[in-house]
């Protein structure tokens, strides 16, 4: 059951991981509705530069890799105190981006109305408690 936890977050985290280097990179897709905005506006609340969007890809891309040595599948680094507590602190704040800012984004947002709210209702907000139930797993 660990190990396919292992796994199955490993490899979500490695996927967003890429998204982000492509965005970074000055790709388009899958870009629309993907920052939260204003209700009744278009601009995003902020303007990602691709140093931030990099710098958030390296972070998911080091969780994955904690992720896999907690699992034991990373040769000549296996789970340890360190790897352990660094899973539970990402599965934290996982958990608290899926309960979110009580306005903008998470569960408990009161913008309801924007591409943005509709795509973390349905997707990012249950994939970031997905990934916070799959690291703690892992910790344990």
């Amino acid at each position: 059951m660990i190990m396919i936890a292992v796994l199955a977050g490993s490899g979500v985290l490695l996927l967003l991981a890429l998204i982000h280097c492509y965005w970074a990179a000055g790709g388009k897709w899958g870009a629309k509705g993907v920052l939260p905005v204003r209700e009744g506006e278009t601009e995003p609340l902020f303007q990602p530069r691709p140093a931030g969007t990099t710098a958030v890809a390296v972070i998911l891309f080091a969780i994955s890799i904690m992720l896999l040595a907690q699992g034991g599948l990373m040769p000549g680094f296996g789970p340890n105190v360190v790897t352990s507590w660094c899973c539970t602190i990402c599965a934290a704040a996982f958990l608290l981006r899926a309960i979110g800012d009580f306005r903008y984004l998470g569960f408990f947002k009161r913008v309801k109305s924007t591409r943005f709210s509709a795509m973390d209702t349905k997707l990012y907000s249950p994939l970031c408690l997905l990934l916070a139930v799959l690291l703690y797993l892992a910790s344990l």
